[in-house]
């Protein structure tokens, strides 16, 4: 794996499952993920409903804006938890 062109090494915590219906997207539940460093974080479970094609695309627009909004606010170099700072609760708003 290679680094960016800071030189610096990250971890991306993310996790996917398809499920057939659909579920309430307004409610964001919270698991814990155990940190690079050891600790504990929090890290928002996202409900995204519609067609295949549909949630591919709202996910991939969602990746894009969370690097955007890391890009914009300078946070790789800041830790804890780079999406911590997103909207408090560690993902993307």
């Amino acid at each position: 794996m290679k680094n960016d062109s800071t030189g610096k090494h990250y971890t991306l915590c993310y996790g996917m499952r398809l499920d057939p219906g659909t579920g309430p997207e307004q409610g964001h539940p919270h698991v814990s993920v155990r940190l690079p460093n050891g600790d504990d974080g929090p890290m928002a479970l996202h409900v995204i409903n519609g067609s295949l094609e549909e949630i591919k695309a709202h996910t991939r627009e969602s990746i894009e804006a969370f690097f955007d909004i890391l890009e914009e606010q300078g946070l790789p170099d800041q830790a804890p938890g780079i999406g911590s700072r997103l909207n408090g609760s560690g993902s993307l708003r």
